[in-house]
């Protein structure tokens, strides 16, 4: 009875292990390609964000660019709005740009850093209008930038 039992265990043992080891790998992968799953998903929902708060940005310089150029253009109830825009997506975007290094590739931070020193200059010129223009290249710029880098980044075609 001893022989049976010990050719059983030698039969079944191995499989066993082989069967024990095989779980503990296909787990360890699979928790492994679902930690990479949800870091993408969060990082294409935080590009999708930062590329939402740059277009709102870029549209409230074309405005006021247009406006520079027709004048008249806006309404005061649509500069209200718009006005409103800028604060809001002002604040999401500096929220973004701040949390970028943790979650965005280090030339997606290179591209938002130049958008930042763009607006900067931007800023300082004495001229509205050129202030306006450069303001609008700058975010034109930065968003089609970042468009490429968060395709890269995320490997979409």
């Amino acid at each position: 009875m001893s022989e049976w039992i010990a050719e059983t265990i030698n039969l079944i043992f191995p499989g066993l292990v082989i069967a024990v080891f095989t779980s503990i790998l296909t787990v360890h992968l699979a928790i492994r390609r679902f930690h990479k799953e949800k870091w993408w998903e969060k990082k294409q929902e935080f590009y999708s964000k930062l590329l939402d708060a740059i277009h709102h940005l870029k549209n409230y310089a074309a405005e006021h660019y247009e406006d520079q150029i027709i004048h008249d253009h806006l309404n005061d109830e649509k500069r209200a709005e718009l006005t409103a825009d800028w604060k809001k997506f002002s604040r999401e975007f500096s929220r973004l740009s701040d949390l970028a290094s943790f979650h965005l590739s280090k030339k997606a931070v290179e591209i938002l850093s130049k958008y930042q020193k763009d607006k900067e200059a931007a800023r300082n010129n004495e001229d509205l209008f050129a202030w306006i223009e450069s303001d609008l290249i700058a975010a034109t710029k930065c968003l089609d930038a970042l468009k490429i880098e968060a395709k890269r980044d995320l490997k979409i075609k």
